[in-house]
């Protein structure tokens, strides 16, 4: 099964969260370094083709809300989104009762 999958099963509240452009260190800070590192093609090609600090925005405001929504029980209107104002990101949720 993939992750997709899983995520559909589940019947808790469930995030899949789609980044156009990101890959596997997408989600690390390998993409604020990529345009210093010697590396530069290796990084490119673990890093995706999402520029580092628009990627940082991303992320960092996904994990925010769903860290306050979840833990201080604040409402996240990103997350209850129906379409992300971030351009080239999805998000579909799973096991969620609204």
């Amino acid at each position: 099964a993939n992750v997709y999958d899983v995520c559909s099963q589940s019947e808790v509240d469930t995030y899949y969260v789609i980044i156009n452009g990101a890959d596997h260190l997408s989600f690390t800070d390998a993409p604020l370094l990529k345009r210093s590192c010697f590396m530069l093609g290796y990084l490119d090609f673990l890093t995706g083709t999402i520029e580092g600090l628009r990627m940082n925005k991303v992320v960092n405001d996904y994990l925010v809300n769903f860290f306050d929504h979840y833990l201080k029980q604040k409402p996240s209107e990103l997350l209850e989104a129906k379409k992300s104002p971030h351009k080239g990101v999805s998000v579909k949720r799973f096991g969620i009762k609204y």
